[in-house]
Parts: structure tokens; C-alpha cells; sequence
């Protein structure tokens, strides 16, 4: 015999999870869809994001937390999440690369670091932004430099 309570409790989680699946798929998507740009743009150059998180309370000097980076890993160029300890600096925190450290694509991360990366695409876009035209001006005034 069944119950009513809980097969429309079923059917309710069914759907939330049908529309879970569907929001994650868009995310999903987000970073391909910026991981295939980047990489086809060919900045050159590693860049990281300000941390997704940072487990620590307010008087701890260091803590787990994750971030994410478009760089080179291993040969490949992409967006990869970093796990491991942050250090505390003058200007917040820094990743510090140790034993415990793990990197991975962003893609494989959970779906709360996934979503709390795609929020911070913008930021990390216009960061990206400014150091390539910092490095652009750069070489410009190094070639006028150079022709005398």
C-alpha cells in the first residue's frame, strides 16, 4: 500500500532535482563556454581569482579554502580549481601551494564552487584586462626603445 504524503514527496524532489540538473547544466556550460574563449584568446599568462572561500575564523593566520585560475596545469591551458591552505596577507589571502593542495579542472568542482566561480568571471575578466594592456604597453614603449 502506498502513501500519498510521501509519493507526492517524491514527486516534488523530482522535479527540484530535474531543475537543480538543469541550472547546473547552464553553469556548466558558462565555463566552457569562457574556459573555450580564454584558451582560443591565448593570454599567455596564469591568473587567480580572489579565494571562493576560506574556512578560518578571524584571528586564525591561515585556513582551507579554494579559488579558481585560468592558467597552465600541467601542459593544458584552462580553468582549474585550486584546494589547499590560504595564508593571510596585507591584502587578504593567498593561496599557499603545499602536500595537502589539490588542482583540478573547475568543471569537476562542487556546484557550489562552480557557481561561486562563474559569479566572479566578470572580476577576474577585467583583471585580465588590465595586465594584458599593462604587458601591451609595456612592449610597446620597450620596441620604440629599441629603434633609434
Amino acid at each position: 500500500m502506498s502513501d500519498p504524503t510521501f509519493d507526492a514527496s517524491l514527486l516534488e524532489l523530482g522535479q527540484i532535482l530535474k531543475r537543480l540538473n538543469e541550472e547546473t547544466e547552464a553553469i556548466n556550460e558558462q565555463i566552457r563556454s569562457c574556459e573555450r574563449t580564454l584558451v582560443e584568446m591565448n593570454p599567455g599568462f596564469s591568473l587567480s581569482s580572489e579565494p571562493l572561500y576560506v574556512r578560518a575564523n578571524e584571528s586564525a593566520e591561515a585556513g582551507p579554502g579554494v579559488d579558481f585560475l585560468f592558467g597552465k596545469i600541467q601542459d593544458a591551458w584552462g580553468l582549474w580549481l585550486r584546494r589547499g591552505k590560504f595564508q593571510k596577507s596585507d591584502n587578504g589571502w593567498k593561496y599557499v601551494h603545499g602536500s595537502d593542495s589539490k588542482v583540478l579542472p573547475l568543471i569537476d568542482g562542487t556546484r557550489e564552487e562552480r557557481a561561486a566561480a562563474v559569479a566572479k568571471f566578470p572580476a577576474l575578466i577585467e583583471d585580465m584586462k588590465r595586465i594584458a594592456q599593462e604587458r601591451l604597453t609595456s612592449l610597446e614603449a620597450a620596441k620604440k626603445r629599441g629603434i633609434r
